[in-house]
């Protein structure tokens, strides 16, 4: 069952289309260890499944597979890269009364008056600006291994969490170097968030009005990028 999950977000299949595809390939059915006379989970049970999950179910599984990664001797310890990425939501048009109690982290009570429109808000996405244009939806905050590009943490939040606010929950002891870029922040709760949990950090710094960069910590980020260019790979 979590393999053919795995396959239907691979392909972007809906429910029925991941049933039918498993049903008529064989190399899907290789994938998921079926012979050719054995039967297909249907797509309400594929359905079930995934509710049945749930985040909590699927941290328990990335969980689970970064520590038999580790048991096997496949997790290096040269260095982690930090980034995040906006996941963007359909856009909402709220009232101001309704954008006010979403603010505060309240539901609307109209949202839920109609069941067929209080299914289309999304209450728990915010808004965000990056390079002047402005997003509306989620981030993926994820740490990356500098050498495997594995994934080893991750974290979502509202589009509106700054990235220096989630180096803490995801740096651990032993991690080694810490590469980020200027959003995690050297200077603010990024880097310190990163030498608190023993690792060293090698967050590029961001000269500020009046204090630009001097030639060194110019030369020095751009020795950093070389390898924190790595992490955009993963969202690619």
């Amino acid at each position: 069952m979590l393999k053919l999950c795995i396959l239907q977000s691979l392909y972007d299949f809906s429910y029925e289309e991941a049933e039918w595809q498993a049903t008529d390939r064989m190399s899907f059915r290789y994938f998921l260890g079926l012979s050719a006379a054995d039967p297909v989970p249907d797509a309400r049970t594929l359905w079930k499944f995934n509710e049945r999950l749930g985040p909590e179910g699927v941290q328990a599984i990335f969980d689970a597979f970064v520590e038999q990664m580790r048991a096997h001797g496949l997790e290096h310890r040269k260095g982690k890269m930090i980034g995040a990425s906006i996941v963007e939501a359909p856009r909402q048009r709220n009232s101001a009364e309704e954008n006010a109690a979403t603010k505060k982290g309240e539901r609307p009570a109209g949202f839920d008056e109609n069941p067929a429109r209080g299914r289309q808000k999304d209450t728990d996405a915010r808004w965000t600006k990056k390079r002047g244009r402005s997003y509306f939806g989620y981030k993926n905050h994820t740490k990356v291994d500098v050498r495997s590009k594995m994934i080893e943490g991750y974290t979502v939040t509202p589009a509106s969490r700054h990235d220096s606010q989630e180096v803490e929950a995801l740096v651990r002891e032993g991690d080694g170097y810490i590469f980020g870029g200027c959003g995690v922040g050297r200077g603010t709760g990024g880097g310190v968030a990163a030498r608190a949990r023993g690792g060293e950090s090698y967050i590029h710094e961001k000269g500020v009005a009046g204090t630009p960069l001097s030639r060194a910590q110019k030369s020095f980020n751009r020795m950093k990028s070389k390898l924190r260019a790595r992490v955009e790979h993963v969202y690619g």
